[in-house]
C-alpha cells in the first residue's frame, strides 16, 4: 500500500491523494482475502479501508458499488450471507461519520456537484467520447440480451 501511495506523491498527489490511493490498494487486497478464503470477518477490514477512503474521496463508493455488482452479477454471491456483512457498513458509516456529519451540516455540496465535476475532470473533450462508448455498451447490451 506505500508504494502506491508514494507513486501518487511522485504524481503531484497531496496526502488526500495519497491516502485515497492507499485506501483502494488496501481495499482490493482485503476484497481479495474474502473472495479467497470466504470468511465474512475480512468485511470488517473491508469496512474499515471504506470508511478511511471516504473521508479523503467520495468516488470510493463508487469502487465499492462497481464490486457489488460485479459480485452479483457473477459471483462469489456467499459472501453476502453473512452478518459480518453488515457489521463491516457499520465500520464504514462509523468512520465516515465525521465526513457525512460535515456534509448534512453543510446541505451535502459534495452530492450537489458531484455529478457536474465528473464531467470537468473527465474534461469537457472527453465527455461526448464517453457518452458515445455508454450508449453504445447499452445497444450492445439491449442486442445481446
Amino acid at each position: 500500500m506505500v508504494l502506491p501511495a508514494l507513486v501518487a506523491r511522485e504524481f503531484g498527489g497531496g496526502r488526500g491523494a495519497q491516502v485515497l490511493t492507499a485506501a483502494t490498494t488496501a481495499l482490493g487486497l482485503v476484497v481479495l482475502r474474502l473472495f479467497r478464503t470466504g470468511d465474512g470477518r475480512w468485511w470488517l477490514a473491508i469496512g474499515a479501508v471504506v470508511g478511511i477512503g471516504l473521508e479523503a474521496k467520495w468516488l470510493v463508493l463508487l469502487m465499492v458499488a462497481s464490486i457489488g455488482l460485479s459480485v452479483l452479477a457473477v459471483g462469489p454471491r456467499t459472501v453476502f450471507r453473512t452478518g459480518w456483512l453488515a457489521a463491516g457498513i457499520l465500520v464504514a458509516l462509523a468512520l465516515a461519520a465525521p465526513g457525512l456529519i460535515w456534509q448534512a451540516a453543510h446541505d451535502f455540496p459534495l452530492l450537489i456537484l458531484f455529478v457536474p465535476m465528473q464531467f470537468l475532470y473527465l474534461s469537457p473533450v472527453v465527455v461526448p467520447i464517453w457518452i458515445a462508448g455508454g450508449l453504445r455498451l447499452i445497444r450492445c447490451c439491449a442486442f445481446f440480451c
